[in-house]
């Protein structure tokens, strides 16, 4: 199903949107992105749905979402402004060691970010990579 509706949504979203928007056709890559997580967000309301009927309700702890959601902002703050200062900054602003740093940190922010609002996946993460280590 999910493929299904990422499909629809995304031709829609990337392909009729931004002409029913005004806007130009180069605009319909970010609703193919949109589109994906709004499939996404409808998969995880469908399964919760469908776990609850099977083994009771499931709920995410609350406060979780909102921690989760400004972790990823602020992630995706520091990653576009590291990825805006590097441009034309010679070596750095090529494909592959741009998506390393960018992408690097992206991932190193958002752990930190969880790690700080104590987010319990994110902790348990960093005590089982810390454990690996010591071997």
């Amino acid at each position: 199903m999910r493929v299904a509706l990422t499909a629809g949504l995304g031709v829609f979203c990337g392909l009729f949107l931004p002409g029913l928007l005004g806007i130009d056709a180069k605009f319909g890559a970010p609703g193919l992105t949109a589109s994906a997580g709004v499939a996404g967000w409808l998969e995880f309301w469908l399964l919760r749905r469908g776990i609850g009927r099977r083994i009771g309700e499931v709920h995410v702890p609350k406060g979780l979402l909102p921690r989760l959601w400004t972790a990823a902002a602020l992630a995706t703050a520091v990653a576009l402004a590291v990825k805006l200062a590097i441009q034309n900054a010679g070596p750095l602003d090529r494909p592959i060691p741009r998506a390393i740093l960018v992408l690097g940190l992206f991932g190193v922010t958002y752990l930190g970010a969880t790690i700080a609002m104590r987010v319990p996946e994110a902790t348990e993460a960093l005590s089982r990579a810390r454990r690996l280590l010591r071997r």
